[in-house]
């Protein structure tokens, strides 16, 4: 069976799916495997690592039949990745098992895998076609997963915890991520469905809320960049979740367990505002900890009148240390000592894109709120991070 195909949409297919399948030996060998299928003249190309699936699609210049099998990464995705953009001709010797690819200037020929030992699912698409579903933009998908990848718990040993949280509301979708120490919340109000009934009881777990895998939340990430000026439709069922853009279809089982109630920790009441320049304070933050070579360690925050003093010490390495300075808006007049963990501290800090950086302050024990000064619109981002013991 001949076909043919463009290099360049080849490539671009190849390398998305590349992104799937698994970083080590899978205990199903064929899953380290592209499947290609090609059907009614349309290649799709899928990657799995047993857990997530994506299946994309690109039309086929010319093709004789249809047919599938299974194609070993390495086999082609370098090679086409060095040609220059062209029609590529497939011939496919299924009772050999062979795959040639010719090329200007020369071919490759290579021994494929059987297809069927590709696990099938059929049964989640049809799962798929039962699952609640909404549309949102891509572009307002990707900023979430990018302001709440930050803020997932970064061990396995807390699954729950190591997902986001996808909350569909009547009135918005919120996306949401916790270590426990820190807490981002992204407030899509862009997202409505009326016949969402929220229960009044927190114990009971909505159905429309769902884990996702942080393996898929960053694909979905890499993957919607390329995708900002289209629609994604979002589906998700009980035990899996399953997006749709461009010729992209993907899948994941989803994280089992129950989310923390996230509203319950976020502070209502915090009486004090405290707003600093966005473009100062980041950067001078992320040269301080550059210079302290320091992740874990804890950093003090000193707030006296309109100024507010950022200290940051390092003991292991000769007494080490670094100070800076900043005016800041203060209309209550409130002093207050603070400390934090450095690295969740930026991390809170890096989400905020507005000319000012808001923090709402009670005490020291307390919660504190790290919020834009301006939101985009139809959307609501908030912080929240735990001070540590009280500076001294």
């Amino acid at each position: 069976m001949t076909f043919k195909i463009s290099s360049g949409e080849l490539f671009s297919l190849l390398q998305n799916q590349s992104k799937v399948l698994p970083s080590v030996y899978n205990e199903m060998p064929i899953l380290t495997y592209y499947l290609f299928e090609i059907i009614d003249k349309q290649l799709y190309v899928t990657g799995s690592d047993g857990v997530m699936r994506s299946r994309g699609v690109i039309p086929i210049i010319e093709s004789d039949g249809d047919t599938s099998f299974a194609v070993f990464p390495k086999d082609l995705l370098e090679y086409v990745r060095d040609l220059p953009d062209q029609p590529l001709t497939f011939d496919y010797d299924a009772e050999q098992s062979l795959l040639s690819m010719s090329f200007n200037g020369g071919y490759i020929r290579f021994a494929t895998s059987d297809a069927d030992l590709y696990p099938k699912d059929d049964k989640d698409r049809e799962e798929a076609k039962t699952a609640h579903v909404a549309t949102l933009s891509a572009a307002s998908l990707r900023r979430g997963l990018e302001l709440t990848i930050g803020s997932i718990f970064a061990k396995e040993a807390r699954p729950v915890l190591s997902s986001i949280c996808f909350d569909f509301k009547p009135k918005y979708l919120a996306m949401v991520a916790t270590t426990g120490e820190i807490l981002t919340k992204f407030s899509n109000f862009s997202v409505t469905d009326p016949s969402i009934v929220e229960s009044s009881d927190v114990r009971v777990q909505s159905p429309y809320q769902f884990l996702l895998p942080q393996k898929m939340a960053n694909f979905l990430r890499t993957l919607l960049a390329h995708y900002l000026e289209e629609d994604v439709v979002v589906s998700h069922s009980d035990r899996k979740a399953f997006f749709k853009v461009g010729n992209i279809e993907a899948s994941t089982r989803l994280v089992e367990g129950r989310y923390p109630v996230y509203d319950s920790v976020i502070p209502q009441d915090n009486p004090y505002r405290i707003s600093i320049e966005s473009r100062l304070f980041l950067p001078a933050l992320k040269r301080m900890n550059s210079f302290m070579g320091m992740d874990k360690d804890p950093m003090d925050v000193m707030i006296a009148g309109n100024e507010m003093t950022v200290t940051m010490r390092n003991t292991s390495m000769g007494d080490r240390q670094a100070e800076e300075h900043f005016t800041v808006d203060n209309p209550a007049n409130v002093t207050m000592k603070l400390r934090f963990n450095v690295s969740s501290f930026i991390t809170l800090i890096s989400t905020i894109d507005s000319e000012h950086i808001v923090f709402g302050i009670a005490d020291q024990s307390r919660a504190m709120l790290i919020i834009p000064s301006e939101n985009a619109p139809e959307t609501e981002l908030i912080n929240i991070i735990m001070p540590q013991s009280t500076a001294r």
